[in-house]
């Protein structure tokens, strides 16, 4: 029996890759609600200030999402191809050049931390409590890059067990680790938490892949040829760039809502994680798509890829549709939990959750034509260039006129927000149907040789 071309070990596949990668997702969503949350006695100025500066975060997080993106697209279609050496070069290859990248990061967050709060917010209180925030889990940016790195590599091969496990893990500790250094130093007892689970999340990795004897440590016998460095590169330029692009924008939405007040910063930083613990289903299905599709390039099976693609497409955002109605009716319970049930913050707070139960769809469709399939198949710099389109030449311009000048209320600033959505899934999709992603982007050792003997 089949639904949408795929037969029930197909579906099968599909849950043994995408509900670890969920539920990995959902409780990183957790974590970042935790530490959100777990600040909430502290009062307004602490929730805005953890908010403004997990968001700088963020924006470092989407260039290793951009190193991640190019290793995991080279890795799924090298392992569907068998080659599993040169998959795991691809893998290190793109934890040392990313590195190269996160620490000039790190120093810069180092020295301007209390400049960079202060585009955000005007609050004294809010820049304060941010920039230490800052400060304290300076060495986060590494070591999710290694992390994010290995992650990718390891779900393109189809193992994800052992990340969500690993996650779990971190999250337990980091948990408890809130709960015994945000009574005793605030906002610094948050940072210090975050940064020590991620260091034993890191050590713990590292250690069961070195006893596992994981393919990761597997070494390519050969020289690594000019040609293969050169197509990492091609791919992580331009992921880099529209993973930089898109995170830059939403560093400049959160600049707006802050300069529009503290309780706006406030419902827009408890709302963030929650969304993005919305998303992780979506996400976990968007990387089973991207392993399945790219493992199938890496074969020549189009056929497959296609039909795969198709499946995920439909699904997607029909089951994102019956989540938001979901939501909506049990809007009041949500908000209890996100502490926006207060009468300071509901009359903002709910007709903003309105709109995100209305439009998330639109969101989680363009993250399975992004991730799941126009990356799977090389197309990068056509996603960069509809983030480009959506975001800087639509989105962001409306959100600054509605802020600033029109002084729309926030919930139509948040609308405006989405636009970016609306547009860039009117692109994506043309990319979608047009089938440039169908690409092979392995190279055999033959036409590396005489790539290198012609050079």
């Amino acid at each position: 029996m089949t639904f949408l071309g795929l037969d029930s070990q197909q579906y099968k596949t599909i849950s043994g890759i995408a509900l670890p990668i969920a539920l990995q997702s959902a409780i990183l969503a957790v974590l970042s609600m935790a530490d959100v949350l777990m600040v909430h006695d502290l009062g307004p100025a602490a929730i805005a200030s953890v908010g403004a500066a997990v968001k700088w975060h963020f924006v470092a997080i989407m260039i290793m999402a951009g190193f991640g993106s190019a290793c995991g697209s080279l890795v799924a279609q090298y392992w569907g191809k068998g080659q599993r050496s040169k998959a795991a070069w691809i893998n290190w290859y793109a934890v040392r050049s990313g590195a190269w990248v996160m620490l000039p990061l790190t120093a810069m967050v180092f020295i301007f931390a209390e400049q960079m709060l202060s585009v955000q917010s005007t609050d004294a209180q809010v820049i304060a409590y941010g920039s230490s925030y800052l400060i304290y889990s300076l060495p986060l940016l590494l070591l999710t890059h290694v992390i994010i790195a290995i992650e990718s590599s390891l779900r393109s091969s189809g193992q994800t067990l052992l990340p969500m496990a690993l996650v779990t893990f971190t999250v337990v500790v980091n948990i408890v680790l809130n709960y015994v250094l945000i009574p005793i130093y605030g906002v610094k007892g948050a940072a210090i938490a975050t940064t020590l689970a991620r260091v034993m999340h890191l050590c713990a990795f590292l250690l069961v892949l070195y006893k596992t004897k994981s393919w990761l440590f597997e070494v390519y016998q050969e020289k690594i040829s000019p040609q293969l460095k050169g197509d990492f590169k091609a791919l992580v330029l331009p992921s880099v760039a529209a993973s930089l692009v898109w995170g830059l924008g939403t560093l400049v939405y959160q600049i707006v809502i802050g300069r529009m007040g503290t309780q706006e910063l406030a419902v827009f930083s408890l709302l963030g994680p929650f969304e993005s613990l919305c998303y992780s289903i979506f996400f976990g299905l968007a990387a089973a798509c991207s392993v399945l599709v790219g493992q199938s390039l890496g074969r020549n099976d189009f056929a497959k890829a296609r039909l795969f693609a198709r499946f995920f497409i439909v699904s997607i955002p029909s089951i994102c549709v019956v989540l938001g109605v979901a939501l909506w009716l049990a809007r009041e319970p949500v908000l209890a939990l996100l502490h926006l049930d207060g009468a300071e913050l509901l009359p903002v707070a709910l007709p903003t959750f309105a709109i995100f139960c209305a439009v998330m769809w639109m969101r989680m469709g363009n993250m399975v034509m992004v991730m799941g399939i126009l990356r799977a198949g090389g197309q990068v710099n056509f996603c960069l260039r509809g983030d480009i389109i959506g975001m800087w030449l639509i989105a962001v311009p409306l959100v600054f006129y509605g802020a600033f000048i029109g002084k729309w209320d926030f919930q139509w600033v948040y609308l405006a927000l989405w636009t970016e959505e609306i547009c860039k899934f009117g692109i994506f999709f043309y990319g979608y149907r047009r089938g440039l992603w169908l690409r092979n982007l392995t190279r055999d050792d033959e036409e590396l040789e005489s790539l290198v003997s012609t050079a």
